[in-house]
């Protein structure tokens, strides 16, 4: 069965939401491109503001996979999908910037603990809440995130992956065929149009909650040239 409603399938429909308007929700509080990411991909941060960034999408990443392994517990689970996972690399990237005591300094700031929050409250207990997540994030890492990674290894200098293997996903040789294998795996699932206009409006507020953390990064950065 192919989830369809008002004539268009599920992935189109998602796909709609994040391009005609979900990255400017909330654009009144978001900072993006603002000047913590201008300096963040043209070499300007130091470490410990580099791995500001990267604490926040640790903290996001952990209950998103944490969610995903809970859903799979009987090893059918249409949406997981471990060649995804990104805290390992997320890890390693923090051991790189911050040191061997990087952990001691994962703290949530305000708005990422916001963001952290409404996953904890809605992608354990929620099928189509926890796809729409998973989707925003990890559809966008495959997508933007990959041009972004190249033009931050360059900016750094960095001649492999170390402090960007949150870009490489190793087990994944083709993005593209692997966002098409995706959206199959949307469309075919069933969901309800309920379901759908709940996935919808769940985009838009990850859209809304990212946004809202970049301000944390911004905040963050303080007197940077």
């Amino acid at each position: 069965m192919t989830a369809t409603t008002n004539e268009q399938t599920l992935s189109a429909r998602l796909r709609a939401v994040s391009f005609g308007g979900a990255h400017s929700e909330g654009a009144e509080e978001a900072a993006e491109p603002g000047r913590y990411y201008e300096l963040f991909l043209r070499g300007g941060l130091n470490g410990e503001q580099v791995a500001a960034q990267v604490v926040q999408h640790l903290q996001m990443y952990r209950p998103l996979e944490e969610a995903a392994r809970h859903h799979d517990a009987e090893g059918r689970f249409p949406f997981r999908f471990p060649e995804l996972d990104r805290v390992p690399a997320l890890e390693r990237d923090l051991e790189f910037w911050l040191g061997p005591s990087w952990n001691e300094q994962v703290i949530a700031t305000p708005r990422i603990a916001a963001y952290v929050d409404r996953l904890n409250e809605v992608i354990f207990d929620s099928v189509p809440l926890f796809v729409a997540h998973q989707y925003t994030r990890y559809l966008g890492d495959l997508s933007g995130g990959q041009s972004i990674g190249k033009r931050f290894r360059k900016a750094y200098e960095l001649t492999d992956w170390r402090g960007a293997e949150f870009y490489r996903f190793e087990q994944i040789d083709d993005p593209r065929a692997f966002k098409d294998r995706y959206r199959a795996a949307l469309d075919s699932y069933g969901f309800t149009a309920d379901e759908i206009a709940l996935m919808e409006d769940e985009v838009r507020t990850a859209y809304r909650l990212n946004n809202r953390a970049a301000l944390d990064l911004e905040e963050l950065l303080g007197e940077a040239p």
